[in-house]
């Protein structure tokens, strides 16, 4: 069965020179009304004026004064000023990795078929970055940027990125030290970048930044067992199941570290073990997991369909639970969204009102929420996402 859609809008907007230009407006549910108004995460408008390393860092987004499709919550997101010194960054590490000669070139443009792709690659990556870590300096979002890059290439090209994770933890363990540690041993030209970019965000900040590392290497363990063990995934499953076993979930480490690096966010170990921060926290996993498999069907399931990938999502596994069709299962997926927030909102209210608004816990919370609002406005604008709807197809 072929799969539908709402309208897709190819369009530039950015009527400020700090604003990253948008080309493209996607909805995935067919929506009669906006959503209610509310009073909701107000913080994400007016928190830049209490907190003056935010403003500096960051400026607040209306998207639908950008004329951007925006059902959530959310009353706005927040974007870094630093998108630009992001893309440079990026495009610097696509440099080094498309050296001439290089033995895995071939490999890559198997699977990106000419510099579009490429630079799309770039492009989800650095979007990723600004507006997901919104609160990160210059130093932090470049090398934020070169990590997504390097993601990225990891999760599009199956087999380009093999490391050995036990020598590159070593020389992680080793770059603590202020001598920087020669990885050259490391024989994949891949895993030398990622080695050489976690070597400098341990150097930037030692203690989140071996966090980040850590955490990128669990990351890049577990997501390829995933990868070997989603060809065999066929039974049923809830949707409860799938939170605790998606791809998604593989990740949550690695970003919520990303989150705290950008924020230069330090949590004591009694903060870290709270139950209202950690039951925030699955909250945040589930929201971030539901939104990038309801803006990402149309495509997944158009690669599915060419190469007989495993479609692995929220809105298939909806579907399947509950017996519905695909736009009735994209509505749950959306409700379901929207019920995050609200449970999260109240959360963060609890959490507010206990420990006072300059606390590290609602500093924490509130950059957990300026990432989720990111990520919706990230998943509403992807080009990666609105090109299936736009008659592209996944060769083109």
């Amino acid at each position: 069965m072929a799969a539908t859609h709402t309208t897709t809008l190819p369009f530039d907007r950015g009527p400020s020179p700090h604003i990253r230009p948008v080309h493209y407006s996607y909805d995935p549910v067919h929506t009669a009304s906006s959503p209610p108004k509310h009073d909701l995460f107000d913080f994400l408008v007016t928190a830049a004026k209490d907190d003056p390393s935010l403003h500096i860092s960051s400026f607040c987004i209306t998207p639908e004064d950008l004329g951007v499709s925006w059902q959530t919550l959310f009353p706005a997101c927040r974007q870094s000023r630093h998108w630009r010194e992001a893309e440079d960054a990026a495009q610097e590490l696509m440099g080094k990795l498309f050296q001439p000669g290089a033995s895995f070139i071939g490999t890559l443009y198997k699977r990106w078929r000419g510099l579009t792709e490429i630079l799309q690659v770039v492009e989800s990556a650095v979007a990723c970055v600004v507006y997901m870590y919104p609160r990160g300096d210059v130093a932090r979002i470049r090398l934020l940027a070169q990590l997504h890059v390097v993601m990225w290439i990891h999760d599009d090209v199956l087999g380009i990125v093999e490391c050995n994770t036990e020598e590159t933890a070593a020389d992680l363990n080793c770059s603590q030290s202020p001598t920087r540690i020669n990885s050259s041993k490391t024989s994949n030209p891949i895993c030398r970048l990622i080695s050489s970019v976690l070597q400098e965000i341990i150097q930037l900040d030692p203690t989140l930044g071996f966090e980040v590392a850590a955490g990128t290497l669990k990351w890049h363990r577990m997501s390829r067992a995933h990868s070997a063990a989603d060809q065999d995934k066929g039974r049923p499953m809830s949707l409860s199941e799938y939170f605790q076993t998606s791809p998604g979930d593989v990740s949550t480490d690695v970003n919520l570290f990303m989150i705290c690096f950008a924020a230069s966010i330090h949590l004591s170990p009694e903060q870290k073990q709270n139950p209202t921060l950690n039951e925030i926290v699955n909250l945040w996993n589930k929201h971030r997991i539901i939104v990038k498999d309801l803006f990402s069907y149309e495509k997944e399931w158009l690669e599915h369909e060419v190469h007989d990938s495993a479609l692995i999502n929220a809105v298939q596994v909806l579907q399947g639970e509950l017996g519905v069709s695909v736009e009735e299962a994209k509505r749950v997926a959306r409700n379901i969204q929207l019920d995050i927030e609200q449970q999260m909102h109240m959360l963060y209210q609890e959490i507010l009102n206990k420990t006072g608004a300059n606390s590290i816990e609602v500093r924490y919370v509130r950059a957990l929420v300026e990432s989720l609002a990111g990520n919706v406005f990230y998943s509403s604008t992807a080009g990666r996402n609105a090109m299936p709807l736009m008659g592209k197809t996944v060769d083109q």
